[in-house]
């Protein structure tokens, strides 16, 4: 024990790779662990005190910039169960590995340049003659909360392609959503989303330097302080936020649907025989609104051909003129070679219908990032960038919700899958048009099993639900659909029926 103690003291008070290591792991283990949350309180103190220590700044700046990958290297774990990559045949196994290693390192890399910011700014404010120490404590969140956006607007920079734009939308890794698994913290985020949570865990962290600084009276003190916060934070208490809408049924329908079942003709004509035993039977319990999975492509398997109006005149046919409103998304290939990601809203209560375009595209996902790209055609893999490109061909399209709605009140607002990731999604929603709820239509087809990624996305949409004072509802493809109220609950809904490859989730609020 003393041998430790002497070697914590001497990190302490000489910061070091290892000090740098531990800094980041207890910044990232909350990720990977979310009952160990209150360690990234920790990790950001350590982090804080590089910036106090008389360290040569060059050293300091690379100090954070390692703790900071480590903190995104863990909160970004789930890009490994990306593997194994069914959607290209052509890759080996090894060529797989390497190619998502290379993703997240980099991804991590990226996102650690806010840590490098965050360093280099609280020095300056703190060596600077005209700003007074006090002032540096209270700043000093508020520079944790910009580095973060700093971090997130480089990872847009060095992720653009085609279908990008610059923003601080990608959000895994901040850390207001380790205090978001606590009670408290999910009371709090009605304040301000997960800005304001980062913002409290980083005024915690200052805390804990004054602890470290600090005689043992006060010591004492700031310790039995932050001891009530991590307490009451455990307890079982939720603020209210926002009215909740009462008499609205939503039917999520999730689906198990494989990459085999848009790219070969049996398995289109297999979805859309599933698809169309899936609405019947949920039009049959007689729901408000019928929410399909992100890319259900009903539109283009089972209507396909046809205009939404035309789809909307079918669909009311077939079902006894029925007034449930069906939500489905897919890919649209326009005149122009251009993708797009669109949702289509047949609206059965008043004949009508409606269409948007996603906006937020998933880097390597849904574009290629131009930077990637280029690296492996110099490595000699161009033929694999042109099979991703023409598969990963999509645009932000031209059926934005915020400027061309003129969608009733009645009508939900549509978070795209990954749009979910942007801290604010689901607020600036509802701030553009009144919407009694949002639908969240999800697809996982990429991943196996990947735990730690739906852990994290609850956490978001839990928080924006929060924020933005409206429910979130969602339905997925190998994911389960959820209720995210606006008190912070995460409900699973009530299955109702289930087939082959697919399953009812009722939703009442």
């Amino acid at each position: 024990m003393s041998m430790f103690r002497k070697l914590l003291t001497r990190e302490w008070e000489h910061p070091g790779v290892g000090y740098a290591v531990v800094a980041g792991a207890c910044m990232g283990i909350g990720f990977l662990l979310p009952n160990l949350w209150f360690l990234g309180i920790v990790g950001i103190t350590l982090c804080v005190q590089l910036a106090v220590h008389p360290l040569a700044l060059r050293q300091a700046l690379m100090l954070a910039g390692i703790a900071w990958f480590i903190k995104y290297l863990a909160a970004l774990v789930w890009y490994a169960s990306v593997y194994p990559i069914e959607w290209i045949a052509a890759l080996t196994p090894a060529v797989q590995i390497v190619a998502i290693g290379m993703y997240w390192f980099t991804s991590a890399l990226w996102l650690a340049f806010g840590g490098v910011v965050f360093l280099y700014l609280s020095r300056r404010l703190l060596t600077s003659t005209v700003v007074p120490r006090f002032l540096w404590y209270i700043l000093v969140p508020f520079i944790w909360v910009g580095s973060e956006l700093v971090g997130a607007l480089f990872f847009s920079f060095m992720t653009a392609g085609p279908g990008s734009f610059l923003q601080t939308y990608f959000s895994f890794g901040m850390m207001g959503y380790l205090f978001a698994e606590t009670h408290l913290g999910l009371a709090l985020a009605g304040i301000g989303g997960v800005y304001g949570l980062s913002l409290v865990m980083a005024a915690l962290a200052l805390g804990g330097l004054t602890v470290s600084n600090s005689s043992y009276l006060l010591r004492t003190r700031v310790v039995g302080a932050v001891v009530m916060v991590v307490l009451i934070s455990s307890g079982g208490f939720i603020l209210p936020k926002g009215g909740v809408i009462q008499g609205i049924t939503v039917m999520g329908v999730d689906t198990n649907f494989s990459d085999e079942s848009i790219t070969t003709a049996l398995g289109v004509a297999k979805r859309a025989e599933l698809l169309t035993t899936a609405i019947n039977a949920a039009v049959a319990a007689h729901p408000d609104f019928i929410l399909l999975p992100e890319e259900s492509r009903l539109m283009s398997t089972v209507y396909a051909g046809l205009s939404p109006e035309t789809a909307l005149s079918r669909f009311l046919f077939t079902h006894g003129n029925a007034t449930t409103t069906l939500i489905d998304s897919g890919r649209i290939e326009a005149a122009d070679g251009r993708t797009y990601l669109r949702a289509t809203i047949l609206d059965g209560l008043h004949k009508t219908t409606y269409q948007f375009d996603k906006q937020y595209l998933v880097p390597q996902g849904e574009y290629v990032p131009t930077l990637y790209a280029s690296v492996l055609r110099l490595v000699g893999l161009g033929a694999l960038v042109d099979r991703v490109e023409k598969d990963s061909s999509y645009r932000p399209g031209p059926l934005s919700q915020a400027t061309t709605s003129n969608a009733p009140s009645y009508i939900p607002g549509i978070l795209f899958c990954f749009e979910s990731v942007r801290p604010d999604g689901a607020r600036a929603l509802a701030q553009s048009q009144p919407v009694p709820f949002i639908i969240h239509p999800l697809s996982h087809s990429w991943f196996h099993t990947p735990e730690i990624l739906w852990h994290q996305l609850d956490v978001m949409l839990a928080v924006q639900a929060r924020w933005s004072g409206v429910p979130i509802v969602s339905a997925g493809n190998l994911v389960a659909g959820k209720l995210y109220a606006p008190d912070g609950t995460v409900s699973s809904g009530e299955v109702v029926q289930s087939g082959d490859g697919w399953l009812l989730r009722q939703f009442k609020f």
